[in-house]
């Protein structure tokens, strides 16, 4: 029969074992860096105010590249076009270079996406009896990025940043019988976030 101390010569065995394979997955399988955020912005395609919410994961530990999607909503209200609710959803490339203390970052990206403006005027709206006008609901694709900063600690920062996009949609051409490509919109905006980091 084994004496208390091979047992316990075992066990602490058993432990080391298990503590280094532990170690060496760990090296092997690293976590990888994630963020999530809210904030508000203002100008892009409403010029208005709106709220939107990000999140994001790394492409590979080593790498500062994420994938990233944007939701937002808000508003919109253009003279004799009409004014109502706006949703954007953006998925894309961001890539992001810290400081040496990794207390200042910046960041840019490219994206592109879907927006929906509501309550569009269309049609006959400016004369009376204002026959033949009607309110739809616009869509189109939107090409874009942002770029900016975010500072603060390791897990919790501020982001400020400037979002660029056009949207651009297609439409029945009476004259062809064949859908156009036509301008939708171009968007300039400032954004403000509060970014949670793993």
């Amino acid at each position: 029969m084994a004496s208390s101390m091979q047992i316990q010569s075992r066990v602490r065995s058993i432990v080391i074992v298990c503590v280094l394979t532990s170690a060496a997955g760990a090296r092997a399988d690293p976590v990888l860096p994630m963020f999530a955020g809210a904030g508000v912005g203002a100008g892009g395609f409403t010029a208005n105010a709106y709220e939107f919410v990000e999140a994001g994961v790394a492409v590979h530990p080593a790498l500062p590249i994420f994938v990233h999607a944007v939701l937002a909503h808000g508003s919109w209200d253009v003279e004799d076009v009409g004014g109502g609710d706006y949703t954007r959803g953006e998925v894309g490339l961001l890539a992001r270079g810290c400081s040496r203390t990794g207390r200042a970052c910046g960041y840019a990206s490219l994206d592109g996406g879907d927006v929906h403006f509501s309550d569009v005027r269309v049609g006959n709206c400016d004369v009376e009896p204002f026959t033949g006008c009607d309110s739809v609901t616009l869509r189109g694709l939107t090409a874009g990025g942002h770029a900016g900063l975010d500072a603060g600690g390791r897990h919790l920062r501020v982001r400020i940043g400037l979002q660029v996009a056009h949207a651009f949609g297609s439409r029945f051409d009476l004259a062809t019988y064949r859908p156009q490509p036509y301008s939708l919109a171009n968007a300039v905006g400032l954004d403000l976030e509060l970014l949670v980091m793993r």
